[in-house]
């Protein structure tokens, strides 16, 4: 049976992490699997604008992830990420500009 879980609040990182151990999302993963989280990158924005998942759902996945056995996490983008939109990936995720 299909369940749609939610919650309220404002930090992304923990209300990711609980809607994933809610759902027991680790359950639905084949042990020793890769697993490729894609944050949506269409626009140079911040999250709050909503067309950015914001950094906290993807470092709560990542910890979520990891907590669960799963060693091979990788950040994968469309092969349209140019200069500037790699620029504000590096802002947005990690704090700074990294070129």
């Amino acid at each position: 049976m299909s369940a749609i879980y939610e919650i309220f609040g404002s930090d992304a990182h923990e209300m990711t992490m609980a809607l994933l151990e809610a759902a027991r999302a680790a359950e639905r993963i084949p042990r020793g699997a890769s697993v490729a989280l894609k944050p949506n990158l269409v626009v140079s924005a911040p999250p709050e604008n909503g067309a950015t998942t914001h950094a906290g759902v993807l470092s709560g996945c990542i910890e979520y992830l990891r907590a669960h056995g799963f060693a091979d996490v990788c950040i994968i983008e469309s092969s349209w990420v140019d200069a500037l939109r790699a620029r504000r990936f590096a802002s947005l995720y990690f704090g700074n500009d990294l070129f």
